[in-house]
């Protein structure tokens, strides 16, 4: 009979790692807080903090998942030996190596999260920022393309499309661009936000026919796509879309003028 996979050993035990929500989150609220939630610093230096943002929640992970796995090794170690099943130190030793498949298993399921939490956490970290500078959107609205974030809303959006943005925000991108483009999606603008610097000009000039926007940090748009007419900064997404809609959007009723 098939050893139980020591992933759910563990969660039997109740070890587990934390929520990847929960690490990114905290990878934000650090990167926010050096600047003591500065509305008006993080917006300047959007671009710098989001690539802060992904390696200060890269970092915690690594740590919680390096705590995770010295707690489930003790652990059953320890339940090794306390079951009469290893009595010394070669013995525990001999019987780990037997179980070497049980060991890989759980590496790739290790491997699996941490995939996982690279794709989300970025998702996380860019909902992080909107909320932080008081920009209103829908996350993960039920509308086509099914992108990350409607900006101002869904209730607008299903109004007056065309007055709003679709807002996606992927790690890296491959040709997962191609959903917005081809599910229908409306609106004022497509915006793709990544820190993928292999984006291919040919990729870029098609993402241009479709009407969509990369934003990316300025230092990858610096470094990899210089000249590209649809690759924006985050302050430029700031400055020459999302802020002028955000005026717009106010003076007509849309979203409440702020106090």
């Amino acid at each position: 009979m098939e050893s139980q996979p020591l992933w759910d050993w563990a969660r039997d035990h109740g070890i587990m790692l934390d929520n990847q929500a929960v690490i990114v989150d905290e990878g934000v609220a650090a990167a926010l807080m050096k600047h003591s939630g500065d509305r008006a610093y993080i917006r300047d230096n959007l671009d710098q903090l989001v690539l802060e943002a992904e390696a200060e929640a890269y970092r915690i992970y690594l740590e919680r998942e390096a705590a995770f796995c010295a707690r489930v090794f003790q652990s059953y170690g320890d339940d090794l030996v306390n079951r009469g099943e290893a009595n010394s130190v070669s013995e525990l030793g001999a019987i780990l190596g037997k179980d070497y498949r049980r060991f890989d298993r759980f590496f790739l399921s290790l491997g699996q999260s941490r995939k996982s939490r690279s794709g989300s956490g970025f998702e996380r970290i860019n909902r992080g920022f909107l909320e932080a500078l008081g920009y209103p959107f829908t996350f993960q609205p039920a509308i086509d393309g099914t992108p990350d974030f409607v900006l101002p809303s869904e209730e607008h959006y299903r109004t007056n499309a065309m007055d709003c943005f679709t807002f996606t925000a992927k790690r890296t991108l491959r040709e997962r661009w191609r959903q917005i483009a081809t599910e229908g999606a409306h609106g004022l603008g497509f915006f793709l936000a990544t820190i993928d610097d292999r984006i291919t000009k040919p990729q870029l000039e098609e993402m241009k026919t479709h009407r969509i926007n990369v934003v990316c940090p300025a230092s990858v748009k610096e470094r990899a796509y210089p000249t590209a007419a649809n690759v924006l900064s985050y302050r430029q997404f700031l400055d020459d879309h999302l802020d002028p809609a955000m005026e717009r959007w106010q003076r007509n009723g849309v979203i409440a003028a702020p106090s």
